[in-house]
């Protein structure tokens, strides 16, 4: 009975050993994330925004973010898995039906940068606005 037992510790271990470097592969091989884009969308108007949506694509992938409810005053930052001054777009729409779209980004090379939205139309600004 003593014989089988060292049989079952070595498959168990021979499993986990395989998983392990397959988890590994997959974190430290050519899989790896990318690094995310920062973007803080500030509201600077005097209107509330229902939704404020970024989109940006290339030959093999399209990616839509949608920002709910940003209220005068307020900031939110969100991720993008884009490459800085590529350019992408916004599209920003207004409580009352209002909306319109740009494109941005195209020419700030760093990995954060800040769209502040104000009544008179949309400010860019490398880094982080506050």
């Amino acid at each position: 009975m003593s014989s089988k037992r060292p049989g079952k510790w070595c498959l168990l271990l021979a499993l986990l050993l395989s998983s392990s470097a397959a988890a590994l592969g997959f974190y430290a091989g050519d899989n790896r994330p990318a690094q995310l884009l920062s973007v803080q969308l500030v509201n600077e108007s005097s209107r509330l925004i229902e939704r404020i949506e970024l989109q940006h694509g290339n030959a093999n992938t399209q990616e839509l973010i949608s920002v709910m409810r940003l209220e005068p005053g307020q900031a939110r930052t969100v991720g993008l898995n884009h490459q800085p001054a590529m350019g992408f777009s916004l599209t920003v729409h207004y409580a009352d039906g209002e909306h319109f779209e740009m494109c941005v980004g195209k020419f700030v090379p760093d990995w954060f940068l800040s769209e502040v939205i104000t009544d008179e139309g949309l400010d860019e600004y490398p880094g982080r606005y506050r």
